[in-house]
């Protein structure tokens, strides 16, 4: 690294020099429009360091570079990746598996290879090994394969090559593929999953810099190669030289895989567009229309409304039997809309009918056919748990659970795979479920189209993860809810889910007049918990309810003792307890979704809330929340 005369030495000239020495080894551009990322980056790790400024960082990797080197590519390289990404490249290797053995049997070989060439973390190399055993054993189990995967960074390296990724990443593989590929790690990786020897004796890993190639791969050939979401990082002309040297290392009968978001524009010779994002030496079908052209995707956004704007899927590079047909069961109209604009016909699906429960779903089945069936768990009249146990059988179409209930939830998700769900996937908040889109349309894909296949040890491995919500700590936290009068019968459903240990709940009336004892005395016979008319706040006691006028919210959000509030609200709410809300100390909002434009003071509420979820999922919202919140820098 060259050093600096005293005029170079400002913040901005340090900045630009440590971007530019990263970028002359990887090829990855970090110039003004990557600035901020550079900045925000290594201010983690000055402060690992000792707080140290950019000057001093820079003097410090002048005279550590050898060692420093390596940190510095790591935390400036993108490894931002997920198991099965892009998930249309693993439809069009299914077509193409058949064809591939045949070539690689013809030309004397027993074991298919591919290479990702950029693979950060290693989740496309294990999702590729998990897809490939899947499916050989049933074309041909005598083929063998390896994956190959390697990345500019070493530390990438070593994290594939250690195959260790928390349980929230894990749990979003298709059971399918998940089968018995990974086991929960103990002790200090007990939120964790590895992979398995029998998958990982299936990959390698190695460090090679897409710049500069020579001699990486060892000479080895490839069937298969993906590149996949790097380019954008590269200059046109570095572009063109990594794609000839990944041909290059191609059998003739293999596929170039990049980013659905790329296009290749200078092609070595005889290599061919074979459809969006997908490349090889021989014509290859199906093939997509020479006019159409690939879209570009949106950057990462908390707006479903612009995730749902993502380019669909070029249906044309995948061999199928038409659009696969859902039927939708959620309460919550939010979710049901976002549902059909994500399983459109240009995704290559169709909802052909929802239902708002699972009385209302049972009814809907005996008319239509779905190829797969998505299933809410909190629901009035009939919730998902109670609809799976009374109506799934070999005959039911296929169920993939969409809920907010975490997975590992043991009184209801485990139940719903118990029950016969095949697949589960959460939902978050509602504005943000389009980020999850991908995920929900690859696993409904496949549960509509797969066989029978044995998902026992997938059950082991969830039930491995389960727990339940425990809430500590109650006599520091409050729950509220505020409600009309009118909401008697759902806020007797909501009483009824709540389990000890539980903070004071209270329970908060609009208008009530003077029937509270009497309301009091009602809602303890119904609902077996004990409840009685709020007196004196300073003797409110843990696992109690309370109800009580919303006119003394301005006397809840003083109680001194109380650290967290969880709130629900039921319905709409006047703006002077909306003026509470705003200045209520450590408070979590969640309103029932009854959809933007309901009235003014519905859309305060909604701009200042946490979450938005249909009334009955309150119950299990509010226990989560409260479960999580920590209390004087103890774990809740």
């Amino acid at each position: 690294m060259g050093q600096f005369t005293s005029s170079d030495m400002s913040e901005e000239g340090c900045y630009s020099r440590i971007a530019e020495k990263v970028s002359s080894i990887t090829g990855v551009q970090l110039g003004d429009k990557q600035r901020a990322l550079v900045r925000s980056r290594l201010a983690k790790r000055m402060r690992e360091l000792g707080g140290l400024n950019v000057q001093q960082y820079y003097s410090f990797l002048q005279k550590n570079e050898s060692s420093e080197l390596s940190a510095l590519i790591s935390l400036l390289t993108t490894h931002h990746t997920f198991f099965f990404r892009e998930f249309a490249h693993f439809e069009f290797l299914q077509t193409q598996l058949p064809a591939l053995v045949k070539a690689v049997k013809a030309a004397g070989r027993r074991e298919i290879s591919i290479w990702s060439a950029a693979c950060s973390h290693g989740q496309e190399v294990y999702s590729l090994a998990m897809f490939l055993r899947h499916h050989l054993q049933r074309i041909d189990p005598s083929m063998g394969f390896k994956v190959y995967g390697s990345d500019v960074d070493e530390n990438s390296v070593k994290i594939s090559s250690n195959g260790v990724y928390p349980w929230d990443d894990v749990k979003k593989i298709p059971a399918l593929y998940l089968s018995d590929n990974f086991a929960r790690g103990t002790g200090d990786i007990s939120n964790y999953a590895k992979v398995k020897k029998h998958l990982k004796q299936h990959v390698e890993f190695f460090p090679a810099n897409l710049v500069n190639l020579a001699g990486a791969t060892k000479g080895k050939k490839f069937d298969v190669v993906f590149c996949r979401n790097v380019f954008i990082y590269f200059t046109h002309e570095q572009i063109a030289k990594i794609t000839k040297e990944l041909t290059a290392q191609l059998y003739p009968h293999g596929h170039l895989i990049v980013g659905l978001s790329e296009t290749l524009t200078e092609l070595q010779e005889g290599l061919k567009h074979l459809g969006r994002s997908i490349y090889g030496f021989e014509a290859a079908q199906p093939k997509a229309s020479p006019a159409q052209a690939p879209a570009a995707r949106p950057a990462a956004s908390s707006s479903a409304a612009e995730v749902m704007k993502a380019a669909p899927l070029d249906r044309s590079l995948i061999q199928d039997s038409g659009p696969v047909k859902v039927v939708c069961i959620d309460d919550s109209p939010t979710v049901l809309a976002l549902l059909k604009r994500m399983l459109s016909a240009d995704y290559g699906f169709e909802v052909i009918a929802t239902a708002k429960n699972g009385l209302e779903a049972a009814e809907v089945l005996k008319t239509h056919k779905p190829d797969v069936v998505t299933l809410d768990i909190h629901m009035p009249e009939q919730n998902g748990v109670e609809y799976l146990k009374n109506n799934y059988n070999s005959n039911h179409p296929p169920v993939v659970v969409v809920s907010s209930v975490s997975r590992e939830d043991s009184e209801l998700a485990l139940k719903t795979l118990q029950y016969g769900a095949t697949d589960y996937i959460e939902k978050p908040a509602l504005e943000n479920l389009g980020q999850r889109s991908e995920e929900i349309r690859t696993k409904l894909n496949l549960v509509a189209r797969m066989s029978q296949v044995d998902l026992s040890e997938v059950r082991k491995l969830e039930t491995s993860f389960a727990r339940s919500p425990i809430i500590s700590n109650t006599e520091q936290k409050l729950r509220v809810v505020t409600c009309g009068i009118n909401d008697l019968k759902r806020l007797k459903s909501l009483v009824q889910q709540f389990r000890a240990p539980q903070p004071p709940t209270i329970i908060a009336f609009e208008s009530p007049g003077q029937i509270l004892g009497s309301l009091s005395e009602q809602l303890e016979k119904e609902t077996g918990k004990k409840v009685s008319e709020l007196q004196d706040l300073g003797e409110i006691l843990s696992n109690r309810v309370y109800l009580t006028s919303s006119d003394r919210l301005g006397e809840l959000k003083g109680l001194k003792n109380v650290e967290f509030t969880s709130m629900l609200v039921l319905g709409d709410m006047s703006k002077v307890h909306i003026d509470h809300l705003r200045r209520w100390p450590s408070l979590h909002l969640v309103i029932e979704d009854l959809g933007r434009g309901f009235s003014k003071t519905y859309d305060e509420l909604w701009s200042i809330a946490q979450l938005q979820v249909p009334a009955t999922s309150f119950s299990y919202e509010s226990d989560k929340v409260l479960s999580e919140h920590t209390v004087g820098g103890r774990a809740a």
